[in-house]
């Protein structure tokens, strides 16, 4: 007879969301960015707060803390994910944008129920995402679909439209086109 599954069984279809790191002052035993991974990573393979905190050397009591900090709703979404909550993503600002394009995003990578690592790495979709939103802002974008009302478009639509000319091949030397050398 088989065994019964693990109570804490992580589902192989559900994922962590890459969330960004909560704001802390940087100090040595704080909650780095790696260590908040690893906190949500064992949280989602043990279940317990306490277990979590534990492993990465902090108190439940701070992980609290932190969860209550401003800037902490990825954190918080994950932490609900890893226990096993449906929750809301949070509403994306531009200062979170720029936050994960620049600092970067904390990815937690689980294989099997287990906790496999962390990644902090820089975001390059919320920087196209930036880009975007700043590009609307000053009127740039689609021609001039985004321009404000009242101002001239920044390229006139001919020089969208301008056709451009290959240059001149070079002149067949002895005989062979592009030189002695063959080159066609």
């Amino acid at each position: 007879m088989p065994a019964a599954p693990h109570p804490h069984r992580w589902p192989a279809y559900k994922r962590i969301p890459a969330f960004l790191p909560v704001p802390v002052r940087a100090r040595d035993g704080g909650w780095t960015p790696a260590t908040q991974g690893e906190f949500v990573g064992m949280l989602a393979e043990t279940g317990s707060v306490r277990a979590a905190a534990a492993w990465v050397g902090m108190s439940r009591e701070g992980a609290y803390r932190l969860r209550r900090r401003a800037g902490a709703e990825g954190f918080a979404l994950a932490w609900d994910v890893a226990l096993g909550h449906n929750a809301a993503r949070p509403k994306v600002t531009a200062d979170a944008l720029s936050r994960a394009a620049f600092g970067g995003l904390v990815r937690v990578t689980m294989r099997r129920g287990r906790y496999v690592g962390t990644v902090l790495s820089p975001c390059e979709s919320s920087l196209i995402r930036l880009l975007a939103r700043f590009d609307r802002l000053i009127g740039g974008g689609d021609g001039d679909r985004f321009a404000p009302a009242g101002t001239p478009a920044q390229f006139p639509r001919s020089a969208s439209t301008a056709r451009v000319t290959p240059p001149a091949r070079p002149p067949a030397r002895n005989g062979v086109a592009g030189g002695a050398l063959g080159v066609r």
